[in-house]
């Protein structure tokens, strides 16, 4: 567009700066109880627990693993540990424990049930 203008001559208008039309439509639903006072600060998100070594979440749940019920799901061991897990930091040490036998999948996810395991009996070798 720049080259196309002759100097001295005004650029035609444009389109609106991205994101200006949608503030203002946002600004416009809100109600008065909805927006925040002048000198009310914003709130913030929380912080990020406390970092882990690698493996340390398995040998949490070992340590706490006779707390847990016979059968169990993945808000149970959350509860043992005390401290929140990431799905994926929990769907591995699920995995672990299928692999050294000490649960059996008791009952698969369905829509908002979660899936549940149960504990095996310990091996005596």
């Amino acid at each position: 567009m720049l080259w196309l203008v002759s100097p001295g001559e005004a650029l035609p208008a444009g389109p609106p700066a991205p994101g200006a039309r949608e503030t203002l439509r946002l600004s416009e639903t809100l109600g008065e109880s909805e927006t925040l006072a002048a000198n009310e600060p914003l709130s913030e998100p929380p912080a990020p627990g406390p970092a882990r070594r690698r493996g340390q979440v398995l040998e949490d749940v070992w340590e706490r693993f006779a707390e847990l019920p016979e059968v169990f799901d993945q808000q149970d061991v959350i509860r043992a540990l005390g401290y929140a897990v990431p799905r994926a930091t929990l769907y591995r040490v699920f995995g672990e424990l299928l692999r050294e036998q000490r649960v059996v999948l008791e009952e698969g996810s369905r829509g908002p049930n979660p899936t549940r395991y149960r504990k095996l009996p310990e091996r005596t070798e």
